[in-house]
């Protein structure tokens, strides 16, 4: 989906996320949908195309890549007034997808991680 591969020599934390949407853009757009709808699908195909072109982690980036993290680690599935939770109720314990989620969510974390350090 996003055939952007760094070439440069970058902080960590943007080459993982570089890494992350060009290896598993389609993955995270799919889980996104999965997990909070049309919307959250559009931010990860918004941060993909920012971290494109920023070349650097951006404080907007980040703040996206902490939006995603928290809807991966479904933070909000359980408020009966939110639609994760609508959605998380469709997917079956056994999916294949969900393991899918769960390892794109250890990257997020990882790329969170870098960003703490090199603060």
């Amino acid at each position: 989906m996003f055939d952007y591969v760094p070439t440069e020599s970058r902080d960590e934390s943007f080459v993982l996320a570089s890494c992350l949407f060009s290896e598993h853009g389609h993955e995270l757009a799919e889980a996104a949908a999965m997990l909070g709808g049309a919307s959250a699908e559009a931010k990860v195909v918004s941060c993909a195309l920012q971290i494109v072109e920023a070349g650097t982690i951006t404080p907007h980036i980040e703040m996206d890549l902490i939006t995603l993290f928290r809807l991966f680690s479904l933070e909000r599935v359980g408020d009966p007034e939110c639609i994760e939770t609508m959605l998380f109720l469709g997917i079956s314990p056994s999916s294949p997808q969900v393991e899918t989620i769960c390892l794109l969510t250890d990257m997020l974390a990882n790329i969170l991680d870098a960003i703490d350090v090199a603060a």
